[in-house]
């Protein structure tokens, strides 16, 4: 577990925490961030997160996917405008991002995924992270 987001911790001694998380994105081709909506905004656990990694250039040039879930309407559409500005302030290379709206109704009591539309907009994204960057549409 990431220990709250402290400067003076990262720029002298960040902990060992911080550096796996860093040395894990570091080494991975993409990443996707998966994320609920809560108040408006992303969990304070995912912002501590990237906090800890976004001087430290583990996401330039990273290939990421943004998806967002809500048991609302709306669908996550404030986390992901948020995520979004934050990751490419870290300029990775946001190549999807999926809003999932009314979550609840498209995953069964075990967690797997209900609805074939998701599945496929899932596959989607998984085949837009390995695809060759010269094939991928850019996502602005």
């Amino acid at each position: 577990m990431l220990p709250p987001f402290n400067p003076d911790l990262e720029a002298h001694s960040p902990p060992r925490e911080a550096l796996d998380w860093g040395a894990e994105l570091a080494a991975a081709d993409a990443v996707v961030i998966a994320t609920p909506e809560y108040a408006f905004g992303i969990p304070g656990a995912l912002k501590n997160a990237l906090d800890w990694v976004v001087g430290s250039g583990e996401f330039v040039h990273k290939r990421v996917a943004l998806i967002g879930a809500s048991p609302l309407g709306t669908g996550a559409n404030h986390a992901l405008e948020a995520l979004d500005r934050t990751i490419r302030v870290m300029t990775a290379d946001v190549v999807a991002s999926l809003s999932i709206p009314f979550v609840r109704g498209k995953i069964d009591g075990d967690g797997a995924i209900s609805d074939g539309e998701l599945r496929a907009a899932l596959e989607n994204i998984a085949a837009q992270l390995v695809a060759p960057a010269s094939a991928m549409p850019i996502v602005e």
